[in-house]
């Protein structure tokens, strides 16, 4: 429809990023700057655009002054100048729009996407049979890649009081093991 999206994502961040960054700002005329995944990047984006003189929009998944990466030194800072300064903050939730709208002037909800074809309801039986779940069990579910930012002890320790007082309920886990995480536990059913 006759937009083009540049992308340079946070595999790309490194001392090529700003240049990459820079090569793209120079190479054409742009209308819009969007910065998302951590602080730093809407306050790449906040940057760029002003250099551009074109508008920048914050999207946010989440509340990211609660990421571990606003530890570091100038991080929060960096979140709360892209919040307040933005032309437009978008929040996948209400709560979410709740939380930030004291630090940002214009706010907007904008639910994640996903492809209905694939992603839909279907009826409980359907998916305990589908994913040989017992129907007597009670579950808690994550659904993620398993590495280094999940906190496998803290989830283990958690299922291991909540079975201590047996009360039938499992854990129910979906996503890539990246860090080869034991779960064979009685307690998991792992997909």
């Amino acid at each position: 429809a006759g937009i083009t999206f540049y992308s340079l994502g946070f595999p790309s961040f490194g001392v090529d990023f700003l240049n990459r960054i820079n090569a793209i700002a120079n190479a054409g005329k742009y209308d819009l700057v969007i910065g998302s995944c951590d602080s730093h990047f809407g306050y790449i984006a906040l940057k760029l655009a002003k250099k551009l003189g074109i508008p920048c929009v914050f999207d946010l998944y989440h509340h990211y002054a609660d990421f571990g990466t606003n530890r570091i030194p100038g991080m929060k800072a960096m979140y709360y100048s892209s919040l307040a300064n933005a032309n437009l903050v978008v929040c996948d939730s209400k709560p979410l729009m709740e939380k930030i709208q004291p630090y940002s002037n214009n706010t907007h909800i904008a639910p994640q996407g996903t492809d209905p074809s694939v992603f839909k309801p279907l009826p409980r039986e359907q998916c305990i049979r589908e994913l040989r779940l017992d129907p007597a069990r009670k579950y808690i579910g994550y659904t993620g890649t398993l590495d280094n930012r999940f906190d496998y002890d803290c989830l283990i320790q958690a299922m291991e009081i909540i079975s201590d007082n047996d009360t039938g309920i499992y854990l129910l886990i979906a996503g890539t093991n990246l860090s080869g995480y034991s779960l064979n536990r009685d307690f998991i059913h792992y997909l």
